[in-house]
């Protein structure tokens, strides 16, 4: 098990395995607020400290300004559908996964979220994997 405290980082975590924790523990916040339950301050703590140490280790690396521009663009339905490779309507169904915002009739999504997901959907798919005969 490792500690996460503010004095020590994260020594043990790889970079995909710091990816991976702080996405499962997003998506316990995320379940969390959905069903409104409430949210313990010690799961608010780690996930602030997971995206501590993530985005430290990132800006080590020294990501371009264009790519940090980009994460926070916002994107409509059919251009999350082209990330996603699926369709526009599904990409409504999982708005409330991408923590898409609805203005009018339209749905507008963070582009970091939305690539965020199709990568932790290509890495970790719902379904198993079948070999091609």
């Amino acid at each position: 098990m490792v500690i996460l405290t503010t004095d020590h980082p994260a020594v043990g975590l790889s970079l995909k395995e710091l990816r991976d924790c702080r996405f499962a523990v997003a998506e316990q916040l995320h379940y969390r607020r959905r069903i409104g339950a409430p949210i313990p301050a010690w799961l608010r703590r780690l996930h602030d400290r997971l995206d501590a140490e993530l985005r430290a280790r990132m800006s080590a690396d020294g990501p371009e300004p264009e790519a940090a521009q980009q994460d926070s663009e916002m994107i409509g339905t059919p251009e999350a559908a082209t990330i996603l490779e699926c369709t526009a309507r599904h990409v409504r169904r999982l708005a409330a996964d991408l923590d898409g915002q609805r203005i009018g009739r339209e749905w507008i999504f963070h582009r970091g979220t939305v690539t965020e997901y199709a990568r932790a959907r290509k890495e970790h798919p719902p379904w198993p994997q079948t070999r091609a005969s």
